[in-house]
């Protein structure tokens, strides 16, 4: 699990926190103030900034892939809008979503959620209390 233990600053930011094994990594900014973020990295590139906040309730927020060690992942993540443990999310090699690989949703704070995945996947569906979203699985070059 993710969480905050990761080493603080004075500004309220913390991280980065790799996630083992994977390209993938994260820092949470400002995690007591009224709008925490969360950046999301692909080796040393910055794919996203997800500010908590009441205003855009969207559950996923964004879905990339690369080969790493010659390894194929995968990520997906979003904003918590209630439990994550209500949460599914599954990768797919097409767009329709049929078959494919259901991944384990991880808690980062109490804000935030991520999900990855090995394997070569398009497509990304995330399910919670009846909403689903569904998204393409960006390709990224990590180096």
């Amino acid at each position: 699990m993710v969480t905050s233990a990761f080493s603080g600053s004075a500004c309220g930011e913390q991280g980065p926190g790799e996630l083992p094994r994977t390209p993938w990594s994260i820092r949470i900014s400002g995690e007591n103030s009224a709008r925490p973020a969360m950046e999301v990295y692909a080796g040393e590139i910055l794919l996203d900034v997800v500010v908590a906040t009441p205003l855009s309730p969207g559950l996923l927020c964004g879905a990339r892939r690369t080969v790493w060690g010659g390894r194929a992942q995968a990520i997906a993540w979003g904003r918590l809008i209630g439990s994550w443990s209500g949460i599914t999310v599954r990768f797919s090699r097409g767009w329709l979503g049929r078959g494919g690989h259901a991944a384990e949703v991880i808690p980062v704070s109490e804000w935030f959620w991520l999900a990855v995945a090995d394997g070569r996947f398009g497509a990304v569906t995330v399910s919670y209390l009846g909403n689903t979203e569904r998204r393409r699985v960006v390709p990224v070059r990590v180096a």
